[in-house]
């Protein structure tokens, strides 16, 4: 049985697809919401139009992240010694049996969390990690979710959202002491103007690990 289906939402609408009998006309962008009409053989169904909580979808944003610098009485404390070589690069290196146990422990652990081959969400890990975005409209507002994954435990992170929607401007902390090598949180900012919107995690946001090395996230960046 064919069936035609049609997706309205109050916006300007194209059509991008056409095969089998089916018609499906999509907007360029997430707004308002949405009415599908399903026609079947003999009879009509309509669907109720999605409620102002629907979250709506969109990509995550993953960006590299770089040591930009090293932390000398973090990493001592936890075992570690910042050396230097014969061309001026520092290296943090394990000097404790603990801390050389925690470095394989880490080194183990990122093996794991790291893509093998073309990762489904496009995951480029830097030489100290990746980190990343999302933004979607929700509700009465921006709901964010960001995350980072290192190569050691972080123990603290400095981490900040900004962004904007077609009316107000927002910035959203999330700086915290952290024990692994992986964190991620989620905000929803009550804001006008959600229709559409962009952020990104504000420069000189990073994560402070546990051999000392201060690693940066890299800006990732998104919008609807």
């Amino acid at each position: 049985m064919k069936a035609i289906q049609f997706v309205i939402i109050y916006q300007k609408a194209q059509r991008c697809a056409l095969s089998g009998g089916g018609i499906i006309l999509r907007i360029s962008s997430k707004l308002a919401a949405a009415v599908v009409f399903s026609t079947v053989a003999a009879g009509v169904a309509v669907a109720a139009p999605a409620t102002a909580n629907t979250a709506v979808d969109s990509t995550t944003v993953t960006m590299p992240m770089t040591v930009v610098g090293y932390d000398a009485k973090v990493a001592e404390a936890h075992g570690y010694k910042i050396e230097t070589d014969a061309d001026g690069v520092q290296r943090s290196v394990p000097i404790t049996e603990a801390a050389k146990k925690q470095a394989m422990k880490d080194a183990a652990a990122t093996q794991v969390s790291k893509p093998g081959g073309v990762s489904v969400k496009n995951i480029v890990r830097g030489n100290c990690g990746s980190s990343s975005l999302n933004i979607v409209r929700y509700s009465n507002g921006v709901r964010i979710a960001t995350s980072y994954s290192v190569k050691a435990t972080s123990i603290q992170h400095t981490w900040n959202v900004d962004g904007s929607t077609l009316t107000k401007t927002f910035s959203n902390g999330f700086s915290g002491l952290n024990n692994k090598p992986t964190w991620s949180a989620t905000h929803d900012v009550a804001i006008s103007g959600n229709a559409s919107a962009h952020a990104t995690v504000r420069a000189g946001s990073s994560a402070l690990l546990v051999n000392g090395e201060v690693c940066a996230a890299g800006a990732p960046t998104d919008a609807y």
